[in-house]
């Protein structure tokens, strides 16, 4: 849950405004995020991983770029911001590894995030005689239908290489065959 304060009143309403904002924001609710990490198989932390957050599901319309190995999807990023404009009451974006980690195969998986958006008031607090509106924003992802919990870990698999040596015209492996790898000069494709 995320959301913002805010207060009218014909008296003074700092405290209000103090504890409005601050105090709750403490509590996680003036915006929603989703922390997302990248690990091998192993849990072990990668970095240099490149993830984009598009605004459809045909990931044809890019909103944002995060680079390294753990980030937020935040409804603050100014990108999210700008899609939860004034009537914009939910939002659906997609999240996709695009580059992997150096010996890495990227992950392929894409995470749905659906973002709410709830205003409530003003309502009028006749203690302070104050008018009182808040705004909260919900994130929920879900990978493959499947919801997930923050953090996400978002795993990469190593790349491996198998080579097998068959039977001329045949599948069948042939037993016993040894392979020598050699590391070439750099530079060279031989």
């Amino acid at each position: 849950m995320g959301g913002y304060f805010g207060i009218a009143s014909k008296f003074d309403c700092m405290a209000d405004v103090f504890f409005g904002t601050d105090y709750h924001s403490h509590l996680g609710t003036r915006r929603a995020g989703l922390v997302f990490h990248k690990e091998d198989g192993s849990s072990n932390a990668l970095e240099n991983a490149t993830f984009t957050l598009y605004s459809d599901s045909a990931m044809q319309n890019a909103v944002r770029t995060y680079t390294g190995g753990e980030f937020e999807v935040s409804t603050s990023d100014e990108e999210v911001a700008a899609l939860l404009g004034d009537g914009v009451n939910s939002l659906t974006l997609y999240l996709k590894e695009t580059q992997a980690p150096a010996g890495y195969i990227a992950s392929g998986d894409v995470y749905q995030i659906d973002v709410t958006k709830t205003v409530t008031g003003p309502t009028l607090v006749a203690a302070r005689n104050a008018f009182v509106t808040t705004t909260t924003f919900a994130m929920t992802v879900s990978n493959g239908g499947v919801p997930q919990t923050a953090p996400i870990a978002v795993v990469n698999r190593p790349i491996e290489l198998n080579v097998v040596k068959v039977i001329r015209n045949t599948i069948t492996p042939l037993p016993g065959a040894k392979f020598k790898l050699t590391k070439l000069r750099e530079g060279t494709t031989d």
